[in-house]
């Protein structure tokens, strides 16, 4: 899991994370077992049934099915922490515009599809 190693470069202890679009749960359950608080948004029912046949009762995550493009489930600033708004796993543009339009996320780790443009500075012109 690339993706994990470099989520963790910029996680610090009690960071909340929405893993929009959360498939079948690997990121959730991962970090979830490592301490942080997650919320998992996943439309399919497929992957819905998928993620619960893999928790836990320890695990403590939210998973909602949802639309990655409605978020108003979400309080404004509901995973804001202080030094960053939140930490989110999106596999898609769309849903990181949703999420910045709302007011939920600002000053946000994007990560997935975001990678490449954070480390270029392409995300800066959007």
């Amino acid at each position: 899991m690339t993706t994990v190693h470099y989520i963790e470069k910029y996680l610090k202890d009690g960071d909340k994370i929405l893993d929009i679009g959360a498939g079948a749960g690997e990121y959730s359950l991962y970090f979830a077992r490592k301490g942080y608080e997650v919320s998992a948004l996943e439309l399919a029912d497929a992957n819905i049934a998928a993620f619960k046949k893999k928790l836990t009762p320890e695990d403590k995550i939210d998973l909602v099915q949802g639309n990655a493009l409605d978020l108003s489930r979400y309080a404004d600033k509901s995973f804001d922490n202080g030094r960053r708004k939140a930490v989110i796993i999106s596999p898609s543009e769309a849903s990181r515009k949703v999420a910045l339009r709302v007011g939920i996320y600002k000053e946000t780790l994007w990560t997935r599809t975001q990678k490449a443009d954070r480390e270029t500075g392409a995300a800066d012109n959007k």
